[in-house]
């Protein structure tokens, strides 16, 4: 069969986008939306993400790749696994990505399949899922004993679930102030997925002011804690446990809180804030090319 490759950018991202929703492996980090969101970090980038088509100009395989510097990775981890088929497998799809002379890091998604073959992969780290199928009263349960009290300690009224973009500015004040230096088009993405249904946020008030903040990716029946920035303490907890329950009551699967054992020490001690909502460790499979993992 002639396969071609096509750079993403003379793909229409509806396109791009339907494929990603069709495949058993693709999620919310493969999209076109979630791409351009890193080509808007800004400095040393390039996308080199593609597609292959087929003879009859069927997509039948995708590639997320951006350049940072001279590695191929997404904010300096590992970026989203290709996405292929049976038809484009045996095509130079790895033989396309290594041509381009970069270190290059791949890794799989815990709310989505896995990419085939994985256990001839390593399993760089974890990634802690929480399962949304029992009922609250039973999610409840599994909280860390001290987060209860301070979940209880939050009046209801004080939070506030956002699913329009209200909120965004005051999202992107209590972002900044919390140590944030994303250019602004970056919270324009944010506030685009949100009208698209594809996110949400939770937000506090402290004293009459907002506070802290929560936003959660959410697609594919799958919900993803992505931002947590505060100005209070104490606020986070009683945020996330609504931002569960607010993911749960929309349908829902899972809850991906995010990684563990993995990253800097000040990423460490999030990761145990983030266990303590319960769930499991869930494993991230990853791929390295002309590089070490």
């Amino acid at each position: 069969m002639n396969l071609l490759i096509i750079p993403r950018a003379k793909l229409p991202a509806a396109a791009w986008d339907a494929f990603v929703g069709a495949h058993r492996s693709g999620w919310f980090w493969h999209t076109a939306r979630w791409l351009d969101y890193g080509l808007s970090l800004g400095g040393d980038r390039a996308d080199l993400s593609f597609a292959v088509v087929n003879s009859a100009s069927q997509l039948v395989g995708l590639c997320p790749l951006i350049r940072e510097g001279a590695r191929g990775t997404f904010e300096g981890a590992p970026g989203a696994w290709p996405l292929l088929t049976p038809a484009s497998r045996s095509h130079g799809v790895f033989v396309e990505i290594e041509r381009h002379g970069l270190d290059v890091r791949f890794r799989s998604c815990p709310v989505a399949s896995p990419p085939p073959h994985c256990d001839e992969l390593a399993i760089g780290w974890s990634s802690r899922v929480l399962d949304l199928a029992p009922a609250p009263a039973v999610l409840h349960a599994s909280l860390r004993k001290s987060y209860k009290a301070l979940i209880n300690a939050v009046p209801p009224h004080q939070i506030h679930v956002d699913d329009r973009g209200e909120l965004m500015s005051a999202y992107q004040a209590v972002h900044r102030a919390a140590g944030g230096t994303r250019p602004d088009e970056t919270y324009q993405h944010q506030a685009r997925w949100i009208d698209a249904g594809q996110a949400f946020l939770v937000g506090a008030k402290d004293a009459g002011q907002w506070a802290a903040f929560a936003y959660v990716f959410f697609y594919k029946q799958a919900a993803y804690y992505g931002s947590g920035p505060s100005l209070a303490p104490n606020l986070q907890h009683a945020i996330v446990w609504r931002a569960i329950l607010e993911a749960k009551a929309r349908g829902a699967r899972v809850f991906e809180l995010g990684w563990q054992g993995h990253g800097t020490d000040k990423e460490r001690r999030i990761a145990h804030f983030k266990a303590g909502f319960g769930g499991e460790d869930r494993p991230i499979w990853v791929m390295a090319l002309r590089g070490t993992l």
